[in-house]
């Protein structure tokens, strides 16, 4: 992935599809990681139309869901336009909920954190200081010399601490073919890193796990940050969604593996029949699906008719 920022015109040149992945087709000399995301998408719909009904009910959402419940469903089954679907999302998990009941304050920990961030980059620079004071001191010596500095500083088993620098190792990892996120320590990848922080330390028995990147990644494609943040810690506290899905034992993405089994074996037992001769249980494919919200699969049109089902 790229490892610098891009000059703007070269930015210019590259191609996005209606998403925002880079257009692995528009050259010949792009990878095939560039590739995987891009191909055409065609709506049959009157997406203008759509979007029409949808910035209505979104109006009066309170009393469509009392009154009318079934009508969104039916919406929701035929396609959320993309301009509203992040507001969409915010109303099924009830984010707004989230952000008036929990004692949390999102700008406040956000300067928190830069102040943590600091102070590990100065922790950080003198500790790279005594090993290289070690490194040309034992080079004069014949042999032995002072013993070498630990690499570690004090505080680097802190949850928030450990969650940090594993946050900052896949920043680089998350959707890099995304024009939000390609650029190395662009907003994108700053607001992600800042999201998933925030919520490790609100959660320190979860903290952080890489699949979550990708969760917290789509929601920053629809929302912004602070919304972001709050949709995030929504799906990842309800029982619902992805609450104890991150725990160490995976106890959770078992259970739901399972379930997975079972509904293959009842509307596909061709399939399961098959998979069960070629001993490939669900476990082995489904906790990628599970972990990262179904966001490894190709086809993003269909990974957002996902999102917006469940």
């Amino acid at each position: 992935r790229p490892s610098t920022m891009m000059e703007p015109l070269e930015r210019q040149q590259m191609e996005f599809d209606m998403y925002g992945f880079l257009d692995g087709g528009q050259s010949s000399n792009q990878t095939e990681e560039c590739d995987y995301r891009s191909h055409d998408y065609v709506s049959e719909e009157d997406e203008a139309a759509k979007l029409e009904v949808w910035k209505v009910v979104l109006k009066t959402w309170d009393t469509v869901m009392m009154e009318q419940p079934s009508k969104i469903a039916r919406m929701i089954r035929t396609g959320v336009p993309n301009p509203v679907r992040g507001q969409v999302w915010m109303k099924l998990v009830g984010t707004e909920t989230a952000k008036r009941s929990v004692k949390l304050h999102y700008k406040k920990e956000v300067t928190a954190l830069a102040k943590l961030c600091k102070k590990r980059e100065r922790q950080e620079a003198a500790a790279d200081a005594q090993n290289v004071e070690w490194a040309i001191a034992y080079g004069k010596l014949d042999a032995g010399g002072p013993a070498r500095p630990a690499d570690a500083v004090k505080d680097d088993l802190l949850p928030a601490v450990a969650a940090v620098r594993q946050i900052k190792l896949d920043l680089d990892r998350t959707f890099y073919t995304h024009i939000t996120f390609m650029d190395a320590g662009g907003e994108g990848q700053q607001e992600l890193f800042r999201v998933l922080a925030i919520y490790a330390k609100a959660n320190p028995k979860v903290g952080y796990c890489q699949g979550m990147a990708y969760v917290a990644a789509v929601l920053l494609m629809h929302l912004a940050e602070e919304d972001a943040f709050w949709t995030l810690y929504c799906l990842m506290e309800s029982p619902k969604y992805f609450q104890d899905f991150y725990s160490e034992t995976l106890e959770r993405v078992q259970k739901e593996a399972n379930v997975f089994a079972g509904l293959i074996a009842r509307r596909l037992p061709a399939v399961a029949m098959h998979m069960a001769e070629m001993s490939v249980h669900p476990l082995m494919y489904v906790t990628q699906w599970f972990m990262t919200g179904f966001t490894s699969l190709p086809l993003w049109d269909t990974v957002l008719c996902i999102w917006d089902a469940f």
